[in-house]
């Protein structure tokens, strides 16, 4: 089964179902309930973020072998690092100091685009 017909029956069963059973206030209420625990020790959201997006995050380049900061798209507003060379590195350097907090945990959450049209991969450390 492709991957276009597995949507489009979860779209048909789901609408199927609101018509056999419509959204009530039951419904409602189960939605206002809150989460249940993280399944994972320590996989909480975090209590505060700070996003380094585009031109705040190359100012966290430290150095870099490989790497392009461009803009992509019809008007070049999709900004971001590229690299064609096999063995190209990025390193950033991010502050874990929070003001005021002492001996607090402090998680990094990192996303990144591994291919256009080619494979990638990040090693994080």
């Amino acid at each position: 089964m492709m991957i276009a017909e597995l949507v489009i029956w979860l779209l048909q069963q789901t609408a199927i179902d609101l018509i056999e059973r419509p959204y009530n206030q039951q419904d409602v209420e189960v939605t206002a309930e809150p989460l249940p625990a993280p399944m994972y020790q320590g996989n909480v959201v975090p209590d505060a973020a700070t996003c380094l997006l585009q031109d705040l995050f190359v100012a966290s380049i430290v150095k870099q072998n490989g790497f392009e900061y461009i803009g992509e798209g019809s008007d070049g507003s999709k900004k971001g690092f590229i690299s064609q060379v096999v063995g190209s590195q990025l390193h950033f350097q991010v502050s874990s100091m929070r003001d005021g907090i002492k001996d607090h945990v402090v998680r990094l959450y990192l996303s990144y685009l591994s291919s256009y049209e080619h494979m990638g991969k990040a090693n994080v450390g």
